[in-house]
């Protein structure tokens, strides 16, 4: 009983290993940097500078500055983009084989961002994008939006979404909306509340 109880530990202690070195892998790098682009480690927390070339893991933040933007692109060719006073996360990424078709997933916490589909979007592989309140899908789109958190305090954000090509459809509580005409525009504020798409007027 004594050797078995050593033998689990033993192994247990291999699949962790494993399992941080998978978890660590890189899913992005960054090709673009203008102004102060720093990465928030999802581990330890600790802020550092950006700079092309470096690459991004799952639950990495990456944060712009005033007059700064990024470019984050996934190991599908996903790209991210993302102008100043901006915040994201990439929490899922699966890149897709003969097996299966893949998983993109990222959080947009606040400020202005374009999204062009990658791989696993094109081979219909499951994307989802959240925003404040609602969970953005797609189908080889191409999309940008703006989330605009000055609002007043204990609001919710004001999130606008642009179609330029493709489709996408938001969700948000029970309601579900579809964008299938490029310059149309929807507006999420709250949990069940999106507008009707229209056509855009004003610049994101």
């Amino acid at each position: 009983m004594k050797h078995k109880d050593i033998f689990y530990r033993f192994l247990s202690a291999i699949l962790l290993v494993v399992s941080f070195n998978v978890a660590a892998e890189p899913v992005a790098s960054i090709t673009v940097v203008e102004g102060v682009v720093k990465l928030k480690d999802a581990t330890t927390k600790n802020e550092s500078a950006l700079k092309v070339g470096d690459t991004i893991q799952i639950n990495d933040e990456v944060i712009t500055e005033a007059k700064a933007k990024v470019k984050v692109v996934l190991l599908d060719k996903t790209v991210l983009d993302l102008g100043e006073n901006s915040a994201l996360v990439v929490d899922r990424f699966v890149l897709g084989d003969s097996a299966t078709k893949g998983t993109v997933g990222a959080t947009f916490k606040k400020g202005l961002f374009r999204y062009v589909s990658g791989q696993v979007a094109k081979s219909k592989g499951d994307v989802e994008l959240k925003v404040p309140d609602a969970v953005i899908t797609v189908r080889g789109t191409e999309f940008e939006a703006f989330i605009d958190d000055s609002g007043i305090p204990g609001q919710s954000p004001k999130t606008s979404v642009l179609l330029d090509s493709g489709a996408i459809t938001l969700k948000s509580g029970n309601i579900v909306q579809e964008i299938n005409q490029p310059g149309f525009v929807a507006d999420i504020q709250g949990v069940g509340k999106i507008t009707k798409p229209v056509e855009n007027r004003r610049c994101l």
